[in-house]
């Protein structure tokens, strides 16, 4: 019968773990780095308000991580076997290719890991424009944009747009 699942169907072919262990070591990490920064982070390094009437500083990144703590609750819940009928019914889109995070999952997250760490030290080193400008150029030519005039406008233009646009909307001045 066309279409029909077999036994074989229903296991990881990559070796991997599956996307329910997946699911649930990413909760569980998402969820720590949340409670990691709405016990200590925000609290620690977010000044008070000027004035009652101004908002404090550290709602916005709050609201955030709060969000990210209820997301990663039920990334966790999606992740444990309860009211689950086996393999067949891991991953109703992929079905046996869903296996994971494999070698080429851990190297994209990698390069992207690699591309934040130099983007934070350009930002520390050589200001924001430069900074946005770089990363900008990196991510166009990793995502193969090739028509290297578009990549240069786009790398040029776009931070700069953005650092006036802070600046004039909400008189915040980047580094």
């Amino acid at each position: 019968m066309a279409g029909a699942m077999t036994a074989s169907d229903e296991t990881p072919t990559q070796g991997g773990p599956s996307m329910r262990a997946t699911d649930l070591m990413a909760g569980i990490v998402l969820g720590l780095a949340a409670l990691l920064a709405l016990i200590w982070l925000i609290p620690n390094y977010t000044a008070p308000a000027q004035s009652e009437l101004d908002l404090a500083p550290g709602l916005i990144p709050s609201v955030a991580m709060w969000i990210c703590l209820l997301l990663a609750l039920l990334l966790v819940r999606k992740g444990l076997p309860f009211g689950r009928q086996g393999a067949a019914h891991e991953d109703e889109e992929f079905g046996a290719e869903a296996s994971g995070i494999g070698r080429h999952e851990a190297v994209n997250v990698g390069l992207w890991a690699l591309t934040a760490i130099v983007t934070m030290t350009l930002l520390h080193i050589a200001g924001f424009i430069v900074a946005g400008a770089v990363m900008l150029a990196a991510v166009m030519f990793y995502a193969r944009q090739r028509n290297y005039w578009i990549l240069v406008a786009i790398a040029a233009a776009m931070p700069i747009a953005l650092y006036w646009l802070v600046w004039f909307a909400f008189t915040i001045e980047l580094p």
